[in-house]
């Protein structure tokens, strides 16, 4: 009977796709249920729908087998008030759903189960959710891609060495810094990018005739893509205290590029991490916050409003919402205002959420604008601002 009804249905959904009429393939005996006319179209329909419901029924691929509960975690899971401004934000915005749990952490939350769970593909969530890590994996630890072998090859060290040059600044302090120059065919630029991805800080701080400490003094100069292959050769192969001095060099440096330097930030603790937000925020070269988010991690959510109103974000939403750019859902201008605000609304402290959002209002944005979301989060997450 399965095999008949589903060959009836096939005809059914063909004859719609057509843009007929579908009665004619229906079985004799519904004829008297669904009567005549255009009515008998949409009684097939619901009839068609029904019939699947109550025949075609979903079987497991495999036996079933009993899990354990999901584990609670050290946190809360946000109010239930606040659920719907969550789902929405990782349903737009998928890319920043790693920056929300930190936010979400940081106000001392979780996110609800039901709302968002870790997967193989999700990016790496705050350590707080290593035990739904677990349990979505059956218990065991997640899998983890394998990684390239980091070596002291003084073979492999001297060849990277050779596309590679330390120079020397400065005219009272004389220092070294690394020259990453552009090379002359694409060949020889994937191999030196392969080598940054094998070689050691050690190794390579040997083979230039230099040290480690002296290589990460200053910010290297030269082009973006081995600025930041060499940023991910110091996250990997150096220390702690290795990765904090290169990063605050490059930081420092209003010519080095911020993109790429976020494993870097990887061991820097809350503080640490906000301490950094005034640099970032004033190193933005768009409107977007993609290296102040990246690299603030745990510290989203600490962004003081000065530090916010020197970024070029803050400026772009000043200029769209002085143009009246605040309609036209489908226009770029929406587009942009609305990432700019979310990314805002997730970087910035409460305060500071909560003057930003006064502006929208001020400006023109209704209050129940779904581009204000992430502010009325930021804020509803400290009640004593909120209230």
């Amino acid at each position: 009977m399965a095999g008949d009804l589903g060959d009836t249905i096939a005809r059914l959904r063909a004859a719609w796709m057509a843009g007929g009429m579908a009665r004619k393939h229906c079985p004799p005996e519904w004829l008297p249920t669904i009567g005549d006319g255009p009515p008998a179209e949409l009684a097939l329909a619901a009839l068609a729908g029904q019939a699947l419901h109550a025949v075609f029924r979903p079987a497991p691929g495999g036996p079933l087998v009993t899990r354990d509960p999901l584990p609670p975690l050290a946190h809360p899971p946000v109010p239930d008030a606040l659920r719907p401004r969550v789902r929405r934000l990782v349903a737009a915005y998928p890319s920043m759903v790693k920056h929300l749990l930190a936010l979400l952490a940081g106000r001392g939350f979780t996110v609800h189960p039901a709302d968002w769970l870790p997967t193989q593909r999700s990016d790496p969530p705050p350590a707080l959710y290593a035990p739904w890590l677990l349990w979505v994996n059956g218990g065991a630890a997640p899998p983890r891609s394998p990684a390239k072998p980091l070596v002291a090859d003084p073979a492999l060290a001297a060849e990277l060495a050779q596309l590679l040059e330390v120079v020397s600044i400065g005219i009272v302090h004389r220092r070294k810094r690394l020259k990453i120059a552009k090379l002359k065919t694409a060949p020889q630029t994937a191999r030196r990018l392969d080598l940054f991805a094998k070689v050691t800080l050690g190794a390579l701080a040997a083979a230039l005739g230099t040290t480690s400490a002296e290589l990460v003094a200053t910010a290297p100069t030269g082009v973006p893509p081995g600025i930041a292959a060499f940023a991910a050769m110091v996250a990997a192969t150096g220390t702690p205290d290795e990765h904090r001095r290169l990063l605050a060099a490059m930081l420092d440096d209003p010519e080095c590029p911020l993109a790429g330097t976020s494993p870097l930030a990887a061991t820097l603790d809350r503080a640490e991490a906000a301490a950094l937000l005034p640099t970032t925020l004033r190193r933005e070269t768009t409107h977007r916050l993609t290296a102040t988010l990246n690299l603030a991690g745990a510290a989203c959510g600490l962004a003081c409003l000065p530090d916010i109103e020197a970024s070029p974000s803050y400026k772009l939403i000043r200029e769209r919402l002085a143009a009246a750019a605040l309609s036209s859902p489908g226009q770029e201008a929406h587009i942009v205002l609305a990432l700019c605000l979310t990314e805002l609304g997730l970087v910035a402290h409460a305060q500071a959420a909560q003057s930003l959002l006064e502006m929208c209002i001020e400006a023109g944005l209704p209050p129940a604008d779904r581009r204000l979301d992430a502010l009325h989060l930021n804020i509803a997450l400290t009640p004593e601002i909120s209230a």
